[in-house]
């Protein structure tokens, strides 16, 4: 899954900020928005792959459902040449 990169620059008030900077409190939210933000995106791409599976099972689902009312068809019977009785 892809990899959020952490804010190191904020911008507040026009005004760009490293983190690195600023006080720990801050420090700890960004932390844990930055957590937030990679959890957020690890769900949309498990979702991503969720949907894709559903979409694949959805397709199989529908093809055993046409193969299993096919109609039957009889069993190949070895059936003998014909022979012509009338020259005999």
């Amino acid at each position: 899954m892809p990899v959020v990169e952490p804010i190191k620059v904020l911008t507040v008030d026009t005004v760009p900020m490293n983190v690195a900077e600023l006080s720990d409190t801050v420090k700890q939210l960004v932390s844990i928005f930055d957590d937030w933000n990679q959890q957020e995106s690890d769900v949309r791409s498990n979702l991503m792959m969720i949907s894709a599976a559903k979409d694949q099972l959805s397709r199989q689902i529908i093809q055993q459902i046409r193969k299993d009312n096919e109609p039957e068809t009889a069993p190949a019977v070895d059936v003998a040449p014909a022979v012509d009785v009338a020259n005999d």
